[in-house]
């Protein structure tokens, strides 16, 4: 793969990444990791590691983030663990998400596995916070001067 190539798709993986830390702190400010293992790692350049209290966040929030990064052209190429608690896995193939509660995150420790991969900083990244705003992009309604 070119310079070029490699420089397309980690911009690629990186708008991936804003939709999806967007998403996921759409409604609250979960604890999030986004890991930069370009160089590292053969299957993807980024991974989002998400940590949630409950199994329904779990479902909920990766759901949330798979249409986000679908809304910018991303295509889930698999999704694993759905429906069966504790960890979501979303493979974008420049992003890869691991939606957890908070034990599970702990206990498989991905942030560990990859403790040489540096840490994106996320300030940029999340929505703000505001119970006014409408839940999702299908509830906004255009507005027209």
């Amino acid at each position: 793969m070119s310079t070029k190539e490699q420089s397309s798709r980690r911009e690629e993986g990186m708008q991936l990444a804003r939709a999806a830390v967007s998403a996921a702190s759409e409604r609250k400010d979960y604890d999030m990791v986004l890991l930069d293992v370009s160089g590292k790692c053969s299957y993807t350049d980024f991974i989002l590691i998400v940590a949630v209290e409950s199994d329904r966040q779990v479902d909920a929030v990766a759901d949330r983030i798979r249409r986000a990064c679908v809304e910018v052209g991303g295509h889930a190429l698999g999704v694993e663990g759905v429906g069966s608690g504790g960890w979501v896995l979303i493979d974008f193939g420049d992003l890869v998400v691991h939606t957890f509660r908070e034990d599970a995150k702990s206990f498989y420790d991905i942030e560990g596995l990859w403790s040489d991969a540096a840490r994106v900083d996320l300030d940029g990244f999340k929505a703000p916070l505001d119970d006014s705003r409408p839940r999702s992009s299908s509830d906004q309604l255009a507005v027209t001067d």
